[in-house]
């Protein structure tokens, strides 16, 4: 389906095999903001990105909608691209695949997330669950669990100015070669009452900080596994500012079980470290 200044209804509708440059099941462009609900998306496939959908300056309505099994270079399920702020609710992404953001990929786009769940998506570079460039989502009780990255970001990768808001979201066995549950690159996310659990990668098994400065308040780092920095790995004049969270059971087989720093400045206040 093709939408240009179009807004229809869809409801009960099913996207099964389809392919397609951008958008393989749906292209949404320009002003275009379609309703979508109880709907799914599986198997499709682009050439470019957005094997599920593609939004181009649009601004959708997804609720309930599953995502699973679609495939592209960029974005396995969701593309948004160029101030496209979508709302999703009570959606589904499993099994997507893509080199970048197989789950979803927000360029220049700040979608809001509610009750999503990102789970088992494979992602080629980085961004198993989800990746944003340029983009500030919003996410609200959100689930990262069992996505795989073979670089940066099992869960979610962050890049260029990305500074999302996430609140009572977890990362559980996630992996990647760095930032098993979250990477971030030049990037300041705000991060409470968030939850890291059991995540792996060879430098930072929960969080991967390089040139970042995240917010993290009340968060729990748990179980995560990292070569060097098992809960979180600071480099490149990173400078988190944590507060009132704890790591716990991390392990490092080399060095800071609970957090790695080199050539960066954390500020921690009311921070737990046990049994690391």
């Amino acid at each position: 389906m093709f939408n240009l200044w179009s807004s229809p209804t869809v409801t009960g509708c099913g996207f099964y095999g389809n392919s397609a440059m951008q958008g393989g099941g749906m292209y949404n462009d320009w002003d275009s903001s379609p309703q979508v609900r109880s709907s799914t998306f599986r198997g499709n496939s682009a050439s470019n990105a957005g094997g599920g959908m593609f939004n181009d300056a649009t601004s959708p309505t997804l609720t309930d909608v599953t995502f699973s099994a679609n495939e592209a270079v960029n974005g396995g399920g969701l593309y948004n691209f160029n101030a496209s702020n979508c709302i999703l609710t009570g959606a589904t992404f499993s099994a997507n695949s893509a080199q970048d953001g197989s789950g979803m990929f927000n360029d220049s786009s700040s979608p809001t997330l509610t009750d999503i769940t990102f789970s088992a998506n494979t992602a080629q570079v980085s961004g198993g669950g989800l990746y944003n460039a340029a983009s500030s989502p919003t996410l609200t009780n959100v689930t990262f669990s069992s996505n795989t990255a073979q670089d940066r970001g099992g869960g979610m990768y962050n890049f260029d100015f990305s500074s999302p808001t996430l609140t009572d979201v977890t990362f559980s066995d996630n992996t990647a070669l760095k930032g098993g549950g979250m990477f971030n690159d030049g990037s300041s996310p705000a991060v409470q009452n968030c939850l890291f659990e059991s995540n792996h990668a060879t430098y930072g098994g929960g969080m991967y900080n390089t040139s970042s400065s995240p917010t993290v308040m009340s968060c729990t780092f748990e179980n995560n596994l990292g070569y060097d920095g098992g809960g979180m790995y600071n480099i490149n004049s990173s400078s988190p500012v944590l507060t009132g969270s704890s790591f716990g059971n991390n392990y490092a087989v080399w060095g800071g079980g609970g957090m790695y720093n080199i050539y960066s400045s954390p500020t921690l206040n009311t921070v737990i470290f046990r049994s690391n």
